[in-house]
């Protein structure tokens, strides 16, 4: 029977590991493990490199890999401008979400929102703190339940989400944007623009989502 030397077997192995087209999602548990000095038989260095090679087989239906943009698709082809595109849900993905905070009309007291974003629904949640004491921001009772801004774009994903609040240029008004990216580029915003805080929990107080296209990143 033919025998492989242990360090033909690890220049190999280095080569294989280091070829861009390889990719590894999972962990591989090796049948044989061989140590310095010892032969390594074929049957065995084929057996783990048939291991690797099956696994690599099950990814190649599902991740799509440009060979000249480097790009990755995972459950899609391979994006012509996107690094990573993945279609379908991430399970466990960390939302995105941001607090914006500004003074209330009302001395002592604020007005806040809190906006928040999960990869499996693509839409926008908000909560509100209505004109009440600063000190109870802290206080999970005292924000509205959560609303439905809805998807700023249908069939994408949100990538990033900020919001911010201020005085409006009128006594006693806010004015508040809340921004979502997608993974298109496009940036997108929903406006409330210099209205009574009161109204401001109120969805019909805002703007529908305003596409401001892709800023090229």
């Amino acid at each position: 029977m033919k025998h492989l030397s242990f360090s033909a077997l690890v220049s190999v192995l280095f080569v294989f590991l280091l070829s861009p087209s390889t990719i590894i999602a999972d962990t591989i548990t090796k049948p044989h493990t061989f140590t310095a000095g010892n032969p390594a038989l074929a049957s065995e260095v084929n057996a783990n490199f048939d291991t690797v090679y099956d696994q690599v087989n099950k990814m190649g239906t599902s991740i799509d890999v440009d060979q000249v943009t480097g790009n990755v698709g995972i459950g899609t082809s391979a994006s012509a401008t996107s690094k990573l595109d993945v279609n379908g849900t991430i399970v466990g993905a960390i939302p995105v979400s941001d607090v914006a905070v500004s003074s209330g009309p009302t001395s002592l007291r604020s007005t806040g929102l809190f906006v928040a974003t999960v990869p499996s629904t693509n839409k926008v949640h908000v909560r509100f703190f209505m004109n009440l004491d600063t000190l109870t921001l802290d206080t999970e009772s005292n924000w509205t339940a959560w609303q439905d801004f809805g998807e700023p774009e249908a069939s994408t994903r949100i990538i990033d989400i900020s919001a911010s609040m201020d005085s409006g240029p009128h006594a006693g008004r806010v004015t508040a944007v809340i921004t979502a990216r997608t993974s298109t580029g496009k940036v997108f915003s929903r406006m409330f623009a210099d209205k009574v805080p009161a109204d401001l929990d109120k969805i019909a107080s805002w703007t529908t989502w305003v596409d401001f296209s892709s800023p090229g990143m």
